[in-house]
């Protein structure tokens, strides 16, 4: 591209087009970013964090859910007279509905870009809620949560790559963690407000009103943040493009050769597009290519195999099982979710100084022997017995498990495809 090709060039820097020369003398003085590789990297606005938090809102929504329904079990079932079996499509309806909002995802962020896609989940979202927080009937309940979980799945598919294209490659792995530091918030979130509603009247249906605060947030918030300027390049709005490019980067020499580079990218993507059946066939074929799919497909897959959303969704009922009353099951969530929260901060900072590879075997044999640490908790007969090694299992966990799978599930897959 002209910028980059002039920088190249052993020229004058008065000569280079729409370059300053005093912003070239003093550009090294200035605190910049440091890549993987030490190189001084683009600056970022003041702004971009301030947008990649109204794009993660949303993301609160997803943990608050788990433990809103886990609480919510325990008064809704009785009240609207719904057997355990009935109650899993409750819980699960959700993942199937994400199910179909991840296929919707898809098209709808290539048709119509990522903040349309944003509001839309947001909006079923609320009607999600809107329809739990007020169901009458089993049937009512369900056309809720499947709703809502269109809207988890088209958030979820989203907020990964949005955050992508809008961070800076050094720093990709630690603000990509946001989508799992808002999460595991919004788990301690759904926590707090059981606790709360736990001596309310009509007490789940205040737990599942309690959704509509987030996505009402992030609807509003959506209006400001600008548009991936990485799509509006696909579109052929480069201009456009550049306009946004700003709101997130510093106006300086480094920035505009990343936007360059950005789009030089973009249009040779586009010049070697291929149809569905030669990447297929580049998948089978290719080595390489196969082990990164294999490997971008495995590492959620393993994450939610784990168990972590299962037992987000269970959390009251397990502890119920130990021997605790409902209320006091409820309470017990607190500081285990509190911990469960805390322990996803350390994620900002090992990631991009050990690196991913790292991390995950370090920390994933430690995730695995406290998972059977929480198994093996109702084998002793005393009660504080069984709910210490519960905890202290939970704990040992989250501290293993969200660094390492619940964060690189979510990032990885963006940096080997």
């Amino acid at each position: 591209m002209e910028l980059k090709e002039e920088i190249k060039k052993e020229t004058k820097v008065d000569e280079l087009p729409g370059i300053n020369v005093t912003e070239i003398q003093q550009e090294p003085n200035n605190p910049v970013e440091r890549t993987e590789h030490g190189d001084s990297g683009p600056k970022s606005t003041r702004l971009l964090v301030f947008f990649e938090i109204l794009a993660s809102i949303g993301s609160i929504m997803m943990g608050m859910d788990q433990f809103v329904v886990s609480g919510a079990s325990l008064y809704a079932q009785p009240d609207l007279h719904i057997d355990s079996n009935l109650w899993s499509w409750i819980t699960s309806g959700p993942l199937f509905g994400a199910i179909a909002g991840t296929l919707i995802a898809i098209p709808h962020n290539a048709l119509f870009g990522r903040r349309p896609t944003f509001i839309v989940s947001c909006i079923l979202y609320d009607i999600g809620v809107f329809m739990s927080t007020f169901a009458q009937s089993y049937g009512v309940l369900l056309g809720g949560r499947l709703i809502f979980g269109i809207g988890k799945g088209m958030e979820a598919m989203t907020l990964p790559i949005y955050l992508a294209e809008l961070v800076p490659k050094s720093h990709r792995g630690g603000h990509l963690n946001l989508f799992q530091t808002f999460q595991m918030f919004g788990d301690f979130l759904g926590a707090v407000v059981s606790s709360i509603f736990a001596n309310v009247p009509g007490t789940w249906r205040y737990m599942f009103g309690s959704g509509f605060i987030a996505p009402t947030i992030q609807l509003i918030g959506m209006f400001f943040v600008p548009e991936s300027p990485r799509w509006l390049v696909q579109k052929g709005r480069v201009d456009a493009a550049q306009k946004s490019w700003k709101r997130i980067r510093q106006d300086t020499i480094k920035g505009r050769m990343e936007f360059e580079e950005m789009v030089e990218k973009v249009q040779e993507e586009r010049c070697n597009e291929r149809s569905f059946f030669s990447v297929v066939k580049e998948v089978v074929c290719n080595r390489r290519t196969r082990a990164m799919f294999i490997f971008g497909g495995l590492l959620p897959f393993a994450s939610l195999w784990s168990g972590s959303a299962a037992v987000g969704y269970y959390m009251s009922d397990l502890f119920k099982s130990l021997g605790l009353t409902n209320k006091k099951s409820i309470y017990m969530q607190l500081p285990v979710e509190f911990v469960n929260f805390l322990s996803v901060l350390p994620a900002f900072y090992i990631l991009d100084r050990f690196g991913r590879r790292r991390v995950m075997l370090t920390l994933m044999p430690i995730s695995v022997l406290a998972l059977i640490m929480i198994g093996l908790s109702d084998i002793s007969h005393s009660l504080t017995t069984r709910v210490v090694i519960f905890v202290l299992g939970f704990f040992i966990y989250y501290f293993s498990y969200n660094p390492s799978f619940g964060t690189l599930a979510w990032c990885s897959e963006w940096r080997v495809v």
